[in-house]
């Protein structure tokens, strides 16, 4: 027995997953040293936007957070601590680190996402 799948569903579900995978994953590229040795210039980071959905933020995770004092501007740090819902950042390089020893703490709002794959 064969079972046919109309288009329009077919359609349909491939339109949702592309809409789902957009709102989902992003990729950046890295700029600067702040985050070597786990991160370097020029790498590619994939960054799952809905991460904390399932779980909150947690001490060592690597993400994708606006910058405080630039707005629009995107970093890369690692979450080194959590006091009251907000989040202090550190670079793993810390001798190139902007971060919030700098700044201060961020808000959960301002992070983008986790970083979940490094790319070359």
């Amino acid at each position: 027995m064969r079972v046919r799948i109309p288009v329009a569903t077919v359609a349909l579900t491939v339109l949702a997953f592309v809409v789902v995978l957009y709102a989902s994953v992003r990729l950046y590229t890295v700029h600067g040293d702040s985050m070597e040795p786990t991160v370097s210039s020029g790498q590619i980071v994939l960054v799952n936007r809905l991460a904390f959905v399932t779980r909150p933020p947690r001490t060592g995770d690597v993400v994708v957070v606006e910058h405080p004092l630039h707005p629009g501007a995107l970093v890369v740090k690692r979450l080194a601590g959590a006091q009251d819902g907000r989040f202090f950042l550190r670079g793993d390089n810390p001798s190139h680190s902007i971060d919030s020893r700098h700044y201060g703490t961020v808000p959960e709002s301002r992070i983008h996402g986790r970083v979940v794959f490094i790319g070359p």
